[in-house]
């Protein structure tokens, strides 16, 4: 299995993110995901973390659980590639999780082509990848409570 590299751009509420994170999810299987025709896969390992996400706040006190759902977002962007780049868009995908009325990103995509999981501040996040539009931001706790009423 890939060694995952882990790095933090966020100070103590990064290092908090990332210590809780890295408790519970499963490396091998977010560095697994791959792009289709080479592409990025953020919508897929990205969709993997949450899911793992809300599995790890299953085992949580109700009110626990709630908190971390309801804090705990995902994403859906478009970054502007610069000209010395390629130039375009790319649509993109990625977790927030409010600590304190801090906003962190978790980025957890590519994790298979030997790029870092890692966390910064959602104001660097953006302006380091250019992101000119918020496609949707969507709690957790909104995609839990439909699975979880569904029948199984």
């Amino acid at each position: 299995m890939r060694k995952i590299t882990v790095e933090n751009y966020a100070g103590d509420n990064g290092a908090e993110l990332l210590r809780w994170f890295t408790s519970f999810a499963d490396p091998g299987l977010l560095s697994s995901w791959k792009g289709i025709g080479g592409g990025g896969n953020c919508f897929h390992s990205t969709m993997c973390a949450s899911a793992s996400i809300i599995k790890y706040s299953e085992g949580l006190r109700t009110k626990d659980q709630r908190r971390l759902l309801n804090t705990t977002h995902l994403v859906t962007g478009r970054f502007v590639i610069p000209e010395s780049d390629g130039g375009g868009v790319v649509d993109h995908a990625w977790i927030e999780r409010d600590i304190d009325g801090n906003i962190i990103v978790l980025n957890v995509s590519n994790l298979g082509d030997g790029k870092p999981l890692y966390v910064m501040s959602k104001a660097e996040y953006l302006k380091l990848n250019e992101c000119d539009h918020i496609h949707q931001s969507i709690s957790l706790r909104a995609i839990y409570r439909p699975a979880a009423s569904a029948p199984s």
